[in-house]
């Protein structure tokens, strides 16, 4: 073998034999599929959680809320209910601080009911007569004013110890009113003075 040859073999390496091991090639999409159902179970249940918390939240608050209404309300019914006490106290406080004086002013009313009862029918007509009429209308119109009125008293109506005085009895439906002597007078709802009236025994009118 010349030296040119003996130079290009040292040059050409040998050939060799390459074996390639075929891997089995393994696709990584399942394991992405299963990471992201991991992922979106654990973040659908987060998401739950969340929801839950804040129903929790609002219905505390709800509650919390129908409370502070509630507060209100009692407080607005209790102010309503002072403030009608309070006027209701003022109204009988002026109703009762002059009950001296129309205790004293009553029998002089009576009075001039008697005479009025009395005025003979010839004198009715007379001016004067008139005058003196319209003064007591007046004193009555006084009295009514300061919360005077009448205690209810007929004749053949039911006898009430609470507001009528029986001061006698006599022939008549039992328990009925028969007479009236005098009239009663209430100041608001207090009993200044009863009626003064005759009650029936039950006895029939006429019976020897």
């Amino acid at each position: 073998m010349s030296e040119e040859q003996k130079n290009t073999a040292k040059k050409i390496p040998p050939k060799e034999n390459t074996v390639v091991d075929e891997q089995p090639t393994v696709s990584s999409e399942p394991k992405g599929e299963q990471a992201e159902q991991a992922t979106g179970a654990n973040g659908s249940t987060a998401s739950e959680d969340e929801t839950q918390k804040l129903k929790q939240e609002l219905e505390l608050t709800q509650n919390k809320l129908n409370e502070v209404l509630d507060s209100a309300k009692r407080g607005v019914a209790d102010f309503a209910n002072f403030r009608r006490r309070n006027d209701e106290d003022k109204k009988n406080w002026i109703i009762f601080a002059n009950t001296n004086l129309i205790n004293d002013l009553l029998p002089v009313l009576e009075s001039c009911k008697l005479a009025e009862d009395h005025i003979p029918e010839t004198e009715k007509k007379n001016e004067w007569v008139n005058g003196i009429l319209l003064t007591f209308k007046q004193l009555e119109e006084v009295l009514k004013k300061a919360g005077v009125k009448k205690v209810l008293a007929e004749i053949g109506g039911k006898f009430n110890p609470e507001f009528h005085e029986a001061i006698g009895e006599g022939a008549g439906e039992k328990g009925a009113i028969i007479e009236i002597f005098s009239c009663g007078f209430l100041l608001g709802e207090k009993l200044l003075k009863p009626a003064r009236v005759k009650v029936g025994n039950g006895e029939t009118v006429g019976k020897l």
